[in-house]
């Protein structure tokens, strides 16, 4: 095992980014020695020839380690600051050193928002069972901002649970 950058073999799980966040990159450096994974930093540039209002680049820490892969989650900034759609670049810089180019080459995307639909069998305002999942529905947005977009229904009876498909979904809310 190294800790030299330039020794190691790069090798991410997707070569796709949405450009409303919420995507998953796991780099597995292999045969690099990660001291201090939390150190890990992936930048990425967009090699745009007319960049956006808000164009600039995106770090991104790692977030989690499993053995050598160090798993990284995009957010929104992949849209405003890269621009996308378009190509972007990475570089990483690993055990709190300087930022190293790497052959990584990403395509981002616009694709929608993920939606996510949130069924209750009473009211969000029972201060019971059913509010304190609407909470958690709303840290959810919160926490992944353009990438995830929640909607919920009220009042879909437990005992037919296939009634839901029978609603109105004029019903279903942000």
């Amino acid at each position: 095992m190294t800790t030299d950058l330039s020794e190691a073999t790069l090798v991410a799980s997707t070569d796709r980014i949405r450009g409303a966040g919420g995507s998953s990159i796991a780099i597995t450096f292999e045969g690099l020695a990660i001291r201090h994974w939390e150190q890990v930093r992936l930048r990425l540039h967009s090699t745009l020839e007319t960049p956006c209002a808000e164009y600039g680049d995106v770090v991104l820490p790692g977030v989690h380690l499993e053995g050598q892969k160090v798993f990284f989650r995009t957010n929104n900034l992949v849209r405003t600051r890269l621009c996308s759609p378009g190509t972007a670049t990475a570089e990483v810089a690993v055990n709190g050193e300087a930022y190293e180019a790497t052959s990584l080459v990403f395509t981002m995307t616009n694709d929608p928002a993920y939606r996510a639909l949130f069924v209750y069998n009473s009211g969000i305002n029972d201060f019971g069972w059913t509010y304190a999942h609407n909470v958690g529905r709303m840290a959810v947005a919160e926490s992944f901002g353009l990438a995830i977009e929640t909607l919920y229904v009220e009042w879909v009876p437990v005992s037919c649970p296939a009634s839901l498909s029978d609603a109105n979904l004029d019903d279903v809310r942000l």
